[in-house]
């Protein structure tokens, strides 16, 4: 019996899947694969590389977006995220996905084709860098013949991909599933990620029916570029899914 976990994007709200580590661990409960996409994808290859929640959570708590991104006025993107792909890097232990402790595989669009692209072999940063280009603001990444951006374009909860792993038991983490604060956005970064967030909450009912159980932390008006708001969105993670517990066991216990 495996347990796989769908880790969905959703910017700096993604800070939200440490606390649902977090709680998980604390309980026992096993994961055997995981699948992420965007935010999702960059905690998703740290927990499956073996890094310590809590140096996950240290490192994060730290970081702004002054250390992870780079004006590049690029054709393709405004931004490099150089300093992301130095993080991911220094603290993973494996470069290659047959390095990683379990299973992972991160969900990338080709935006040539429209296409889903999960990505699950060669180098793991490259394809979490991949999942997680925000179209108009990260520049593409190129893997193969593929010019790759953000999965969440088209999969922003990949529980499909996780039950194509082989999980027997889905869970589903959604971050998106609340509406940010009625605030107008201010700049070009704000209205694409506002822009994005609106289409991934309309289509992820579809993906999250391949889920067996579906943790959504309560982040009501909490904004998707908030990294200064770590520990918050990582206690929700926590809280949603300490509620979530008796389903998870009562589950595993059935199986």
């Amino acid at each position: 019996m495996k347990v796989g976990l769908a880790l969905g994007g959703g910017v700096a709200r993604g800070l939200a899947h440490i606390g649902v580590l977090s709680v998980l661990e604390r309980y026992r409960v096993p994961v055997d694969c995981v699948a992420g996409t965007s935010a999702g994808a960059i905690v998703g290859a740290l927990f499956a590389s073996g890094v310590p929640l809590s140096r996950i959570f240290e490192e994060a708590a730290k970081t702004r977006w002054r250390d992870l991104v780079r004006l590049a006025m690029h054709k393709e993107g405004l931004i490099k995220p150089a300093g992301l792909e130095k993080h991911l890097t220094e603290l993973m232990s494996a470069s290659e996905f047959t390095d990683l402790k379990i299973p992972f595989a991160a969900v990338a669009t080709d935006v040539t084709t429209g296409e889903e692209v999960v990505l699950d072999s060669g180098n793991v940063a490259k394809a979490v860098l991949a999942s997680s280009a925000i179209p108009g603001i990260f520049t593409p990444v190129r893997i193969g013949d593929r010019l790759l951006v953000d999965g969440g374009v088209v999969n922003n909860v990949p529980a499909s991909v996780v039950r194509r792993m082989g999980a027997d038991l889905v869970i589903a983490v959604d971050v998106n599933h609340h509406e940010l604060a009625r605030k107008e956005p201010t700049n070009i970064f704000h209205i694409i990620v506002n822009s994005i967030h609106i289409m991934q909450r309309a289509n992820a009912q579809k993906e999250l029916a391949y889920a067996d159980l579906v943790i959504q932390p309560n982040l009501q008006g909490m904004g998707l570029m908030d990294l200064e708001r770590c520990r918050e969105f990582v206690g929700r993670g926590a809280v949603a899914t300490a509620s979530m517990i008796p389903k998870i066991l009562e589950r595993l216990g059935r199986l």
